[in-house]
């Protein structure tokens, strides 16, 4: 169901506390509950939480999600996929976001990640004096389509003194909510930013 577990503990140093929160920040079965007693001596030292999910495949790709919770603005998640077994190390390049003092549920794509029979994935947590809480962890199979931007939106200029009319194979919707199809009319030195209409 997404909880965090005593188990899934790893590294932690002695001036910060983890523990299982019972209160329902986040949902009703409680929250991982991280708290830091003092300033990080650098930017490096985050809090790391690891556990095992067995085996990934360099042919697939995974979406990580979890919720955070926290009483500080300036908090930094570090997402990847790590090995289980020694010697430690990453099998998916680490993406980081920030949370702050409201509820965030995340969400990281990871594309392709070093194959791994006992892979676990790893959330690290570097914040200010304060205390985080961390739920809703699920790791998911991801069935993606990548989309060259280029093929869905056009940016039309006109940059002469004469009106321009440019035809249009395809119907698109304009930044300002504004439909277009068959072709559209620029003003003098004026541009239009059209996105591809999906069906």
């Amino acid at each position: 169901d997404g909880q965090i577990t005593d188990n899934q503990l790893k590294d932690i140093p002695n001036w910060r506390t983890i523990e299982w929160d019972n209160t329902g920040k986040i949902k009703d079965k409680g929250s991982l509950k991280v708290s830091v007693i003092e300033p990080p001596a650098s930017s490096s030292e985050f809090i790391l939480l690891h556990a095992a999910i067995g085996p990934i495949s360099s042919a697939k790709s995974y979406i990580i999600r979890f919720s955070t919770l926290s009483t500080t603005e300036n908090g930094i998640v570090r997402v990847s996929f790590k090995k289980s077994d020694s010697p430690d190390k990453n099998l998916s390049t680490p993406q980081l976001k920030q949370f702050s003092a409201s509820l965030i549920n995340h969400e990281f794509l990871i594309k392709a990640p070093e194959m791994d029979a006992n892979a676990s994935w790893g959330i690290d947590i570097y914040q200010d004096p304060g205390t985080t809480y961390i739920d809703n962890v699920g790791i998911y199979e991801a069935d993606i389509t990548d989309i060259n931007i280029k093929d869905r939106v056009r940016f039309e200029v006109n940059a002469t003194k004469e009106v321009k009319t440019i035809e249009l194979a395809n119907k698109y919707v304009g930044a300002d909510g504004t439909h277009y199809s068959g072709s559209i009319v620029l003003q003098p030195f004026s541009s239009k930013i059209l996105i591809l209409e999906q069906n």
